[in-house]
Order: structure tokens, then sequence, then C-alpha cells
């Protein structure tokens, strides 16, 4: 008896490295590349289809994991008395930050600077009274020591920056501090500005890092910040705390997406594009692999073992997707982050730098099944006024009471 299943009567492996001018299609080392099989064309014959997976990929992360893409909030109030009205996105310096106290540190450095220069009317400046963040026993602060230091102690994984005014000024007015992340493209306008904001401000991952509420809408006004933010009753002092809690890394992207031309899966929306919001849908996608970040040891998230992501058979990960067409010359490829955005490289680091991807490709020829012949044959005669029950009636209750077909 002859097999029905498919099977591979033709595999070869592709063994594939971006790096040093592989940016033909219009593209770089990472975001999209072009490889041609013009000399070795892969082809398929009537009774078979060309099947293409990913067996290994590796992208070293050579950029910083807090980048344009999760570095920005927005910083909104109205004024009042002694009190300024402000709207602006602040940052922090891209880089690696070695844990979570020292990033919270960096954002209160930058609330500090804005609320010195721009907050009070008159001149005035705040001291940063309190930073802390509450963290696992086995990890440290930047100055070494253990968080917690007592076994009563537990791991609240939220941020408090507290500000302490200097001189006669208060804090008049509540701020509004903001983590935009609307993927949506308009034209969004800070109050008091002219210039549209950039993709990378109005749609970013700060929410993440550091366990703020999403803000997916735009408003001129806002009234609903990403964090919990108080005044005490002599208005002297403001304090910021975590919405939610912060996560256990500090990064923000997780896995790699590895995207082919001739791909045929699914995928949810907002992953494939940038511009799609979130929805309970799925769609086309030219996706054909995930790459994961890789977790070994290390300080937390940044270490020695954790600068890669790679995807190896051994992780008993199955892509692949099967070519429509019978013949296979060239293939176009770009990794992108969980939206479907550019990766945050240094510029020029994709081009002629370090930033590329080595990867592992096969190619197989699947031997389709024969298919059985049918002897087509006109319907049995029946007598009149009976059914056959042997063939269904569409829309009639005896044979098909659910009406299925």
């Amino acid at each position: 008896m002859q097999s029905t299943s498919q099977e591979s009567a033709f595999s070869q492996l592709v063994f594939v490295n971006t790096e040093a001018g592989f940016g033909t299609a219009g593209g770089n080392q990472i975001d999209r590349f072009k490889i041609n099989f013009n000399t070795q064309p892969f082809e398929a014959s009537d009774d078979s289809m060309l099947r293409l997976s990913v067996i290994q990929a590796h992208v070293a992360r050579n950029w910083y994991d807090v980048n344009q893409q999760n570095n920005k909030i927005r910083f909104f109030n109205t004024a009042g008395t002694g009190v300024s009205a402000t709207d602006v996105i602040l940052s922090v310096p891209d880089a690696d930050y070695p844990n979570y106290n020292t990033l919270v540190e960096a954002w209160a450095t930058a609330i500090k600077t804005h609320i010195d220069a721009n907050y009070f009317s008159s001149a005035s400046t705040v001291t940063t009274s309190d930073v802390t963040v509450e963290f696992g026993a086995t990890q440290t602060t930047s100055s070494g020591q253990g968080r917690p230091n007592q076994g009563t102690q537990v791991n609240a994984r939220k941020f408090t920056m507290k500000f302490t005014r200097s001189g006669s000024n208060t804090f008049g007015t509540v701020p509004v501090l903001q983590c935009l992340n609307i993927p949506a493209s308009d034209d969004y306008t800070l109050t008091g500005s002219t210039t549209s904001l950039t993709s990378a401000e109005h749609f970013n991952d700060s929410y993440i890092l550091l366990g703020g509420k999403r803000i997916e809408q735009f408003v001129q006004t806002p009234t609903v910040s990403s964090f919990d933010i108080t005044v005490n009753g002599a208005e002297t002092e403001l304090t910021i705390t975590g919405y939610y809690l912060i996560p256990t890394q500090v990064y923000s992207v997780e896995n790699l997406y590895l995207s082919c031309e001739i791909a045929d899966n699914q995928a949810t929306n907002n992953i494939v594009d940038a511009q799609e919001e979130h929805r309970h849908e799925a769609t086309h996608s030219t996706i054909l692999a995930k790459i994961p970040r890789c977790q070994e040891g290390g300080r937390n998230g940044s270490g020695s073992n954790s600068l890669s992501y790679k995807l190896y058979e051994s992780n008993n990960a199955f892509y692949f997707t099967n070519v429509t067409s019978n013949f296979l010359n060239s293939l176009i490829f770009k990794v992108t982050d969980h939206r479907g955005r550019h990766l945050p490289v240094v510029e020029g680091s994709d081009v002629d730098g370090n930033v590329f991807l080595d990867m592992t490709l096969k190619v197989e020829k699947i031997q389709m099944p024969p298919t059985a012949n049918l002897l087509n044959t006109g319907q049995p005669m029946r007598k009149a006024g009976q059914l056959n029950p042997a063939f269904n009636i569409v829309g009639t209750a005896q044979n098909d009471p659910l009406n299925l077909f």
C-alpha cells in the first residue's frame, strides 16, 4: 500500500552570513538583504513542492538595551501659582543599565533636570530626596548593596522617586507622566510645539521597563498618568511611584522576528506592523521564524551570555513555510522586533559594522502523495416521492437537519 504522507525527496542546507556587502535589496546587513541562487536554483516538479525551513540563526546584540524605542516619557503639567506650563518628551541616555536601580536613578535625574529648568516660574531647584527600587536578594544595587537585606523584607518590584523643593516655590500643579505607546501614525504635537512627535516618541516601550500604564490614545491635555503621582499637603514634595511591577530584566525585546518575502503564515497584526493597534486579530504574515534572546547566566539581562539572540535546531523549534512557486532563485529577508520595527542599532553598524545575521536554511523538495482516481458516476435512480439516504439533498430536514450541506 502506497503511503499518503508527504515525504522529503531532496534537501539541501544553505549557510548564510549577511556580513559585508549584503545590502543588495535596498537594505543592509539586518533590515533587508537578498540571497541569490542564480547558479544553484531550486526547482520542484509537478508532483512535488519546495519547503523552506530555518534550523539555526544568530544575531549578536550589538546595540543598547535601553534605546530610543524604550527610553522616552511625556511630562505634562498645567500652569499654576509659581508654576509654568510644560509639555515635553523626556529621555534617558541610550546605554546598557546593569540593574533597575541605575535605570531609575537615570530617570530621576532627567525629571529633576526638567523641573529645575522649566517647571517653576522663578529660579528654584528641587532635591531628589529618595530613589529606591526593591530588588531580589540575589541582585545588587549600583553600589553593590544587596536588596532586600533582611529576611523579613519582600521584593515589591516598584520604584519610588521623591523630589523635595528648595526655596519658597511649591508644586502647585500635579504633573502627568505618560508612557506613550500609540502605534497609529498621525501628527501628534505637544502643547506649545509646532513639530510633530517622531514615531519613537509616540510609540515607545518605556512602560515595559518601568512598569507603567500603557497610554494608547493621544490627549492634548492629559489627566491620566502611567504612574502614581502625588503631592503632599504642603505642596513641597512630589512623589512618583511605579504603577505595575517592573520586569525582572532591563530590556524590552525578548525575541527577534525573521521575515521572508515568500513566507505564507499568520500572526497577530500588532506583531506584523508597528502601525497596527492591539487587536485580537490574525493577518497574513511573512514572518518565518522567531529568534529568542539568550538568558544563560550573567548579570540581570545584560550578562556576557545574554548578549545574543540565538535559534538552534536543538531548541525543538519548527519554523518553515511552503513555497507556492515551483522555482526558487532568490530570497529577501529582514529582521525586526516584536512590533515590526527596525532594530535600534547604532547608526551605520548594520551597514559596515558588527550588526549582522548568521543562519542556516534548509530547502526541501517534498514529494506529494498521489491522488486516487475517483470514478465519477451519476446519482442512482430513486422512486418518485422517496429520498435516497446515501445522497444528502440540501435543505431537507430528513437528510440534513442541521443544514450543514
